[in-house]
């Protein structure tokens, strides 16, 4: 957890790593630092964080406005979940669909389908859990929606496994 964060922003796609330069838009916690390592973003560039919930209920913050110079001070949006009982309900990743009709949610031991409503805010989709620790990932990390809908899924290595990437085919409404 740090006090300033940074969210970088760079021009795809990028042909030659070593002469990547992106932008950088500096922003606080409204309520102090904040383990985070799940974000999407909306159609329109609208950004959302979502904490980790190791410390804190699981939260949802938002980037107020267009992207900016200034350090700006994120708007907490919606509390989620309250903080989990042990480590699989910590949450790793989030992907927002490329249509931004809905975000899904990803812990080390399942995922959760959300509608987007109209002011950006998460309403939970009955039936929208899923529990990942059937797929005995090493330690479940990122999630993202593919455009065509399927989901990806992927996981650290350990010292003697590779890294995994899952793809789950996922049919919504």
């Amino acid at each position: 957890m740090r006090d300033e964060v940074s969210l970088l922003r760079l021009s795809e796609p990028a042909r030659d790593v070593r002469m990547i330069d992106p932008e950088r838009f500096e922003f606080v916690y409204p309520d102090g630092p904040r383990d985070v390592e799940a974000m999407y973003v909306l159609p329109g560039e609208r950004f959302y964080f979502v904490t980790k919930g190791r410390n804190h209920a699981i939260t949802l913050y938002r980037y107020p406005g267009p992207l900016r110079d200034e350090k700006v001070t994120l708007e907490e949006v919606q509390t989620l979940y309250p903080e989990p009982d042990n480590v699989y309900g910590q949450v790793t990743g989030a992907s927002a669909s490329p249509d931004g009709q809905w975000v899904v949610i990803r812990s080390y031991g399942s995922m959760e389908f959300f509608r987007v409503r109209q002011d950006g805010l998460l309403e939970r989709f009955e039936g929208g859990s899923v529990t990942l620790r059937n797929l005995r990932e090493i330690q479940g990390e990122a999630v993202a929606f593919a455009s065509d809908g399927r989901i990806l899924l992927t996981s650290e290595r350990a010292r003697n496994d590779r890294a995994t990437m899952l793809v789950l085919e996922c049919t919504l409404p």
